[in-house]
């Protein structure tokens, strides 16, 4: 009788613990949801730093991505969502600037709990934000050849 009191015992506190794991972690097809979000906003930081060395060196934007990919002299990664396949949304624009977009299944803002980015360029407290959906990035070119001096307080 006691074993069985203990058998059951430990099947309930088991099953509490996978189901509080779901409800604190999400269901792992909501992590993978995340994940390849996460991956997403990732290819884009290196899809912008290389569209920085390239402004740096030619003092221009490159036409498309694929003229980056093509001189395998910047480190752009995929210029293809992980999950569809279809090309990043590239339009250079007058002075340096551009947008850069894409399709997030979340919506990530910091300081939620949802998830964060791992790796982090420019200000990482609120720039790679995004809704769910398609939302677009508008971001100047910066020359990593310039020199800014720091502020003296």
């Amino acid at each position: 009788m006691i074993k069985k009191t203990l058998f059951g015992f430990l099947i309930l506190v088991v099953s509490s613990s996978v189901v509080a794991s779901f409800i604190i972690l999400g269901s792992p097809g909501q992590e993978r949801v995340r994940r390849m979000d996460d991956q997403r906003v990732q290819e884009l930081q290196m899809i912008s730093s290389s569209i920085d060395q390239y402004w740096s060196e030619n003092h221009a934007l490159p036409e498309t991505l694929d003229e980056i990919v093509a001189s395998r002299l910047y480190s752009a990664g995929s210029i293809r969502d992980p999950l569809t396949g279809e090309a990043y949304t590239y339009t250079p624009q007058e002075a340096g600037a551009y947008v850069l977009c894409a399709s997030f299944d979340t919506a990530f803002e910091q300081g939620t709990v949802d998830y964060a980015p791992k790796v982090q360029f420019g200000n990482p407290n609120t720039f790679w934000n995004h809704p769910a959906g398609y939302y677009c990035f508008e971001i100047t070119a910066k020359d990593w050849n310039s020199v800014t001096p720091v502020p003296i307080r």
